[in-house]
């Protein structure tokens, strides 16, 4: 990735200590694809991403828990890399610090819920960047935010980004405003505005066994990325929020402190691209919470919101709408120290189509609910539920007892169950962790989902995950973690072991292994994988180097898939610089074609110390995709070399002159892992002047030639631009291209009429 990003903070600050201008800027030509995937937790710790070799720093883990109907976010938390999670971006892989549950209690001392197994989901939400072997966009990404005070209690904010894509993908750009009303820290609103076009997010991706399955598979994925125009291109949106948090007590003294509430309005128009949310779904969502404290020992809250979803199968396409309405009060009782009642009553009404396993699409109901938690002994709580439906249309009756706790047994070990009973099944989970050392802790989660209200075709869903994470030492981290799978599909195992040895400051080597067996509709299904990986920097030289084996049987699958990702950078000496890369994916898929993909180069780079005013790069690339399937800009077979020559030289201090000479010569054919070859070859001349109009700012102008050997024609035409120079290294400009085409070989899509942003940086 190519770029840079500035922050701007304003010394000037609000009374409430936050600076009143503050801005970013970036801009960037990746080489990389965005995506986005969510995890149910799994009652244990390590997750692995949907891609391997991410970009390091990119990744933004979160923690969300949604509402169990509706997926509407209720809460997210932010976790710090190295704090809460270690990620290793060559292997994909997310371990964190503490294990992660299905569920939790619908709310805080929640009181009625739908279902035996039931509550708030618990999702691991991880966004993203990766390497792509498939996809070079070899264009600009920007955007800027911004924010200023008018005065301290009103704030308004501009967005834009426009993230480019490759070829037949259409482009992603968002606009956006907001504005912001604050009368105290606990007391605010916000007004918030978005258009977007096109699609932010290519894939979101989601599993519920920690990554070794997802629900988006291969097959509808390759369906997906190769057909742009079906699934990703024409797609345009707005989406409109307001939202907002009260403290009582900023507007009377006769409130408690305690005293707060919460409103919101969100719409998301159909064709509003967002990572996290479907493309084709559109919703409205609105509702408030209040919380109160009458007197010491007692409190109410009450609320009510309403939820609406229309949105379309992603495999049928048919259309399947979701309404919700909720209101809800409750009342709390401090009976003594150690001992709180609760009282909950809730009125409910659903209505769905478009669901096939729903028997009664449309329901109503009055529910009611008591609860007492009693704290034995700091830090060890138990409690039990109960809970009725007194009045219901649809709905059916709806009992469901409840006993549970919350103890930490020990200073090492801690203890969190609950199980369910009632009309609707039953359901259990049971999450314990246990610290050996501070170096080696041991985790253990248990579920039983047994709920027949849906009819669910998997009837009794037990899930039981164990697993160990172990500091060795200073160097070595171990980590090992199970899941036993059981529903009336069958059983299953998923496994999973890493070593990560730091030899030295410079050093580090890691190994992972994966290994599952599955019963499922189609089959069983064995899957192993092996990976090894190493990394190596120092100041002068840097390799990371990874190599892996998978293997699939069963189900209607057969494959083996062999990897190797290599990338290096050597300085040579005060001159050249040396820098490489070598990526090979191979799949032998047995019955079916098999795959190749191939992305080898070789670079040096010159700047003669005798001579400072002179800059020259030479490179060697050879690339081959045979056969690839998840390809998002290629139809066809494709087997190339190209080389390239470029320098540039001052002549003066205001004005510098550019050349470069690229070949191409390849082979293709219009069959995937079929057909006749082609040969053609292609060269490109292209000349460049720059010149200092003024202090830091500079004019440019560039001319291309571009020559089809094989055929002996041509393609012409100019470049201009003007650049800033923002440091002594880098350089920001715009400009216009007047040919579809740019001198980039190796990204050849004639596509590249029209503005852009670049960058320029000297090492």
């Amino acid at each position: 990735m190519y770029g840079f990003q500035g922050i701007y903070m304003s010394n000037e600050s609000t009374e409430f200590g936050e600076a009143k201008t503050q801005g970013n800027v970036f801009v960037s030509e990746p080489e990389t694809m965005f995506t986005r995937d969510e995890f149910r937790g799994t009652g244990g710790s390590v997750y692995f991403l949907s891609f391997q070799d991410i970009v390091v720093g990119s990744a933004k883990v979160k923690v969300q828990v949604t509402d169990g109907r509706t997926g509407r976010i209720l809460r997210e938390v932010v976790l710090q890399d190295g704090r809460d999670y270690d990620v290793n971006e060559l292997q994909g892989r997310i371990i964190l610090k503490n294990p992660l549950p299905t569920i939790i209690a619908t709310t805080e001392d929640g009181i009625i819920k739908d279902q035996p197994y039931y509550g708030d989901n618990v999702n691991l939400v991880v966004d993203y960047e990766f390497y792509s072997n498939d996809t070079d966009f070899g264009k600009t990404t920007y955007g800027i935010r911004g924010k200023s005070w008018i005065t301290d209690n009103v704030a308004i904010g501009g967005t834009l980004v426009s993230e480019a894509r490759g070829d037949q993908l259409e482009d992603y750009e968002l606009q956006g405003v907001d504005v912001t009303l604050r009368k105290t820290d606990n007391t605010f609103m916000r007004f918030e505005y978005a258009h977007s076009k096109g699609t932010q997010a290519l894939v979101n991706n989601f599993s519920f066994n920690g990554g070794y399955d997802s629900y988006l598979d291969r097959d509808k994925y390759e369906e997906m990325i190769t057909n742009p125009m079906k699934y990703f291109n024409n797609i345009s949106g707005d989406a409109y929020s307001i939202s907002g948090e009260v403290a009582f007590r900023d507007f009377s003294e006769k409130f408690d402190e305690r005293d707060s509430g919460t409103f919101w309005y969100n719409r998301k128009d159909k064709g509003f691209s967002t990572a996290g949310f479907s493309n084709s779904s559109e919703h409205d969502d609105y509702g408030f919470t209040s919380e109160f404290q009458l007197i010491d020992k007692w409190d109410v809250k009450f609320g009510a919101n309403k939820f609406k979803e229309n949105d379309s199968d992603l495999y049928t396409e048919e259309p399947i709408t979701l309404e919700e309405d909720r209101i809800n009060g409750a009342i709390g009782y401090q009976y003594t120290e150690k001992l709180k009642l609760s009282a909950e009553l809730e009125y409910l009404k659903n209505k769905e189509s478009g669901i096939e396993t729903l028997d009664n699409p449309n329901e109503e109901a009055l529910l009611a609910g008591i609860r007492a938690d009693y704290e034995f002994q700091p830090n060890r709580t138990v409690y039990g539920i109960v809970q009725t439906s007194i009045w219901d249309e649809n709905y059916g009756a709806n009992n469901i007892y409840t006993l549970g706790t919350d103890l930490r047994v020990t200073d090492k070990f801690r203890l969190k169950a609950e199980g369910s009973t009632g009309n609707k099944g039953n359901g259990a989970e049971i999450l314990g962790t246990y610290d050996f050392t501070p170096d080696h802790s041991l985790y253990m989660g248990y579920a039983l989902d047994d709920n027949n209200d849906f009819g669910s075709n998997y009837g009794q869903e037990h899930t039981f995950t164990v697993g160990q994470k172990f500091m060795y030492d200073q160097k070595t981290t171990m980590y090992h973690e199970n899941q036993f799978l059981k529903d009336n599909v069958g059983k299953g195992i998923l496994q999973s072991y890493g070593v990560d040895y730091a030899y030295s400051e410079e050093i580090t080597v890691g190994t992972l292994v994966q290994q599952g067996n599955l019963e499922t509709y189609d089959g069983n299904l064995e899957r192993t994988s092996v990976s090894v990986y190493s990394r190596y920097y120092v100041r002068d030289f840097m390799i990371r180097n990874k190599l892996e084996f998978g293997k699939d049987k069963g189900a209607g699958m057969s494959a083996d898939r062999w990897a190797t990702i290599n990338r290096g950078k050597l300085i040579l000496n005060d001159e050249y610089t040396l820098f490489g890369e070598l990526n090979y994916l191979y799949r032998n898929a047995k019955e079916e074609k098999d795959d190749r993909s191939v992305e080898a180069g070789l670079g040096l780079g010159y700047r003669p110390v005798w001579n400072d005013k002179l800059n020259l790069i030479g490179k060697y690339e050879y690339v081959q995709n045979i056969g690839i399937n998840n390809q998002f800009n290629a139809t066809n077979d494709t087997k190339a070399h190209i080389l390239s020559l470029e320098g540039i030289y001052e002549l003066t201090q205001r004005l510098d002159i550019g050349g470069k000479y690229a070949f191409r010569t390849e082979e293709y054919r219009a069959g995937r892992g079929e057909g006749d070859w082609y040969n053609s070859k292609l060269d490109l001349y292209a000349v460049r002047l720059n010149y200092e109009v003024l202090k830091s700012w500079y004019a440019f102008g560039e001319y291309h030639i571009l020559r089809d050997i094989t055929d002996d024609s041509y393609e012409h035409g100019a470049l201009l631009g003007i650049y800033k120079e923002v440091q002594e290294n880098l350089k920001v400009g715009v400009g216009y291209n007047f040919t579809e085409f740019d001198d980039d070989l190796s990204d050849l899509d004639y596509s590249a009429k029209g503005w852009f942003i670049n960058v320029i940086g000297k090492f």
